[in-house]
């Protein structure tokens, strides 16, 4: 997908809009994703007050992994194998995922006030009496981070080695940074930390922190700030953030890449952004080498786009409604969404394999992507008459369900611009074929979209054509 160049001028292999598409990567040039599926029951079952999901982590304590999830009545929920059950206590409602360190989950302070907590895989409890409330929180050369205290927004307090639990606030062995802005989010890297601000982002390198330290502040190291730090995201040596300019790839050392602009999007997400409110958040998570970034205001989905950080390729993906994202390795690869839409997590590998067993999402919606293409003009003066428009596809029916692609087709390359649909639908295939529909119209241009309606197995997008004649230039009844 790309919409940073004119509809009718725009790189070849690109797509205007994609939606429910990936595109290069599973047999074909675009192919349908598959449905995600639910990876626990309803949490209402141990929380009958529960309405969605506000954090998430993937917990690989050593006598068992935990999927754990905060909901929006401040509890603390442990999923394993599928079943749910909750830990005894209130809990902390964090603007950030929890992090593990050393077998022990922090769960940082909500609001800078509200002291932080820890769980060690059976109770939760106050992280202790001389742990900052920091809001924000990372591990970093065995140190376990927490920044953005009420009382010290610009502070960021270490641990006591390899010790989340024991800090020094005060004195000759207190133990912390400041920067020159109040922090908004972490993100440990294998050789830096990074500390960001709205419009700002500092840089801390070494490996022992104060008193005593070798650690240098880069401060600021990018004028780029990060506007929420659900979207901050760490995948290995690199991690990704977002903030209204855009969707950005670091690994601490260059200048960040905004991928929307890498990818053709810069305008698009620019243009997402203008109506964003605090009530709007930004949450992101890592599929091997894919930025999966979900956009909401409050329950409202306002977009999920996927960013390849390998082929620098976005796309679009609808019904996904987040505000927490966890990667989980340790049994294959996953990655875990909390529902913003029910007290449910999803799991979303499955979008990346489809097939029959994955024609819906876990709610029962089919999966029906879109795809609109670039528009096709002869870059002349004159007109053209469009005879037939012709698809070459493979649209699998899964059971009895007659999925089918709907064509039609704009005379314009303005964005907005008004679709005739063409007639008659094309349904599904025993294989790879090419059809042809009648158009039988006449323009200096023509872009298109293809719509699906009811659930496949697949839906593979080969390529599109039409048999065109240039019409007279004299000719102006067009």
């Amino acid at each position: 997908m790309a919409q940073d160049f004119p509809r009718n001028n725009m790189p070849k292999g690109k797509a205007w809009n994609l939606v429910d598409h990936i595109p290069q990567a599973l047999g074909a040039p675009a192919t349908e994703r598959g449905g995600w599926a639910f990876a626990s029951a309803s949490l209402t079952a141990v929380d009958a007050s529960a309405t969605y999901i506000k954090a998430l982590l993937q917990a690989p304590f050593n006598a068992g992994a935990q999927l754990l999830s905060i909901d929006d009545n401040a509890k603390l929920i442990k999923t394993v194998a599928g079943v749910n059950t909750a830990i005894a206590g209130t809990s902390n409602k964090p603007v950030q995922n929890p992090v593990m360190h050393q077998q022990i989950v922090i769960i940082p302070s909500p609001d800078g006030t509200t002291a932080a907590q820890k769980y060690d895989g059976t109770t939760l409890s106050a992280l202790g009496g001389t742990a900052p409330a920091g809001m924000y929180g990372a591990v970093f050369v065995n140190y376990f981070w927490l920044a953005g205290t009420a009382a010290q927004p610009q502070r960021a307090y270490a641990s006591a080695v390899g010790d989340p639990t024991a800090y020094s606030m005060t004195g000759t062995s207190a133990s912390y940074l400041d920067v020159s802005f109040p922090i908004r989010g972490l993100a440990a890297l294998p050789n830096v930390l990074l500390v960001f601000g709205d419009t700002l982002t500092a840089r801390i390198r070494g490996t022992t922190p104060p008193p005593g330290t070798d650690m240098q502040r880069d401060d600021p190291v990018f004028n780029y700030g990060c506007s929420d730090a659900r979207s901050i995201a760490v995948n290995g040596s690199v991690a990704c953030f977002a903030n209204d300019i855009g969707v950005f790839l670091t690994n601490g050392t260059t200048f960040p890449e905004d991928l929307t602009k890498s990818c053709g999007i810069s305008k698009y997400w620019r243009d997402l952004m203008t109506g964003r409110t605090s009530s709007w958040t930004l949450a992101g998570g890592w599929f091997g080498s894919t930025y999966v970034i979900s956009v909401m205001n409050g329950s409202t989905l306002v977009d999920t786009i996927a960013f390849d950080t390998v082929k620098r390729s976005a796309y679009r993906f609808s019904n996904i409604k987040s505000q927490a994202f966890a990667a989980a390795g340790a049994a294959g690869q996953e990655l875990y969404a909390g529902s913003r839409a029910t007290p449910r997590i999803m799991q979303l590998s499955s979008m990346w394999t489809p097939g029959a067993s994955f024609k819906n999402d876990g709610d029962g919606t089919a999966v029906t992507g879109t795809w609109e293409s670039p528009f096709y003009d002869s870059q002349q003066i004159g007109g053209q008459r469009w005879f037939d428009f012709f698809l070459e596809h493979d649209l699998r029916d899964a059971a009895a369900d007659a999925p089918t692609w709907t064509i039609a087709y704009t005379k314009s390359p303005e964005a907005g611009a008004a679709y005739t649909t063409l007639s008659p639908t094309v349904g599904a295939s025993t294989g790879k074929q090419s059809v042809k529909v009648p158009i039988h119209d006449k323009s200096i241009g023509m872009g298109f979209k293809l719509t699906r309606t009811n659930a496949s197995s697949f839906a593979r997008l080969y390529g599109v054509g039409a048999t065109v004649y240039k019409r007279e230039g004299s000719r102006r009844d067009y």
